[in-house]
């Protein structure tokens, strides 16, 4: 998978390509749970809720624990390596 290539990559000894491969990661984290958060903003969630009821979304939840579930592993290796290069940023 792409990710255990930029995981690798995250712990290079190179600032330069360690600060790409944050940018790549920063860009992957915040898209992935975006979703999740607007499912907990009560106001996101009350129309989707609705919608949910009406049939017009099927299983969106679901979909996004699932997705989080798939990327559970690759974040925690980023959150290691993302610890064991603070104290040498």
């Amino acid at each position: 998978m792409g990710l255990e290539y930029l995981i690798g990559i995250s712990y290079v000894e190179d600032t330069d390509v360690f600060k790409s491969a944050w940018t790549i990661w920063n860009i992957l984290v915040l898209e992935l749970f975006e979703a999740h958060r607007n499912m907990e903003n009560p106001a996101i969630a009350g129309v989707m809720s609705l919608q949910m009821l009406s049939g017009m979304v099927d299983g969106l939840g679901s979909q996004i624990l699932q997705r989080r579930h798939l990327y559970a592993g690759p974040m925690s290796k980023l959150r290691v390596s993302m610890i064991s290069r603070m104290d040498k940023l």
